[in-house]
């Protein structure tokens, strides 16, 4: 395999403000660029067309993996790498893709997107997670209409995914409040669809959970998180984990703390991804067991993995010096608030510790 053995593949509409960034970022790797416009009215193809002559029109029929599997079609290369307009090349160890196709031929390739999120003039952290991005289109298609996923096309062939050297970044989640509420509401139609033609799907149930929570509709997304939970997922999964951290998350906001710490118990124990743990200790400090919340706190420090930036550093530190504060251990305290100087809520400790 070389370079020009993989095609990038990318579905569109109305991207003049983001596709020049990400087909810039491809053409610096020497692939084979394919942009499929579903029905742009700006200045998307235009753009396109100073980076590939490849571009094709296709008719947007409230299905993502239609418009996906089409552009693969449109590809010279069986190997695929899907990329979204509002999406960059960061990062690309070429020698780690031939490597994986090389020695699991029947493997999809999973990478790092690492998600702005925010508004524009008011930035927030970034949520890192793996997406099945790289594959082989003689084995794999796309099924879906929404949040879309790769699929095996022979059923002989187990589905399996392994982890590659490339980084992506992602701006999509960057928008103003107005914006997201308008894409969250176009995704809920899709996705409600989807779920009145399959139900009893736990991944559309909890999409159709994290696009209620975009829209503010906090009691319905538990609904909708719960039932996914009840149909017996492995939370080795990085959606099953996003679920559970999501579900925990506005039960807190809710004050529906029993709830949370039941939700903790039985689900949280055993996951080793930082976001997992600082939320059982956010939530076992909420329900006033401190010794456990600052094993917890602890524990998210010494963890590696993790998806929003801050779970194994900056967080639990908040939550260790808050905890230690509250019994009296206030050297103990500074030395986990002063290295936080500048962060609003360290400064407000430390100044009590000083008062």
């Amino acid at each position: 395999m070389n370079r020009k053995d993989i095609s990038v593949c990318c579905i569109c509409r109305n991207e003049e403000q983001n596709i020049g960034k990400m087909l810039s970022s491809v053409k610096k790797q020497g692939f084979e660029i394919i942009v499929v416009d579903t029905g742009s009215t700006d200045l998307t193809k235009e753009i396109a067309s100073e980076y590939t002559t490849n571009i094709f029109d296709f008719e947007w029929k409230d299905d993502f993996s239609l418009a996906k599997n089409y552009a693969a079609s449109k590809a010279s290369n069986d190997y695929i790498l899907v990329l979204d307009a509002d999406e960059w090349i960061k990062e690309l160890d070429f020698d780690d893709i031939e490597t994986l196709f090389r020695n699991y031929p029947n493997t999809v390739g999973s990478v790092w997107v690492d998600n702005l999120t925010g508004s524009p003039d008011r930035p927030g952290p970034i949520n890192r997670c793996h997406l099945e991005r790289i594959y082989d289109r003689r084995k794999y298609h796309y099924i879906g209409a929404i949040h879309e996923r790769l699929s095996p096309i022979d059923d002989s062939i187990e589905f399996e995914t392994l982890l590659v050297g490339v980084t992506l970044g992602h701006s999509g989640y960057c928008m103003e409040e107005s914006v997201m509420k308008a894409k969250a509401q176009r995704n809920l139609k899709l996705l409600v669809k989807e779920n009145e033609l399959k139900p009893g799907n736990p991944y559309i149930l909890y999409q159709i959970g994290k696009g209620k929570l975009q829209l503010g509709e906090d009691e319905n997304a538990c609904v909708f998180f719960k039932e996914a939970l009840g149909l017996g997922l492995d939370n080795e999964l990085e959606y099953v984990q996003d679920l559970i951290v999501s579900y925990g998350k506005v039960l807190l906001k809710m004050d529906r703390v029993e709830e949370a710490l039941s939700l903790s118990r039985e689900y949280l124990a055993g996951i080793e991804v930082a976001d997992c743990i600082y939320l059982s200790g956010l939530i076992y400090e909420k329900s006033q067991l401190l010794q456990e919340a600052a094993g917890r706190y602890q524990h998210a420090l010494e963890v590696k993995e993790y998806r929003q930036q801050g779970v194994n550093n900056v967080l639990p530190c908040l939550g260790l010096g808050r905890i230690l504060i509250r019994c009296g251990q206030t050297s103990e305290a500074r030395m986990f608030l002063e290295p936080l100087k500048g962060i609003p809520e360290a400064d407000r400790m430390l100044e009590s510790l000083n008062n």
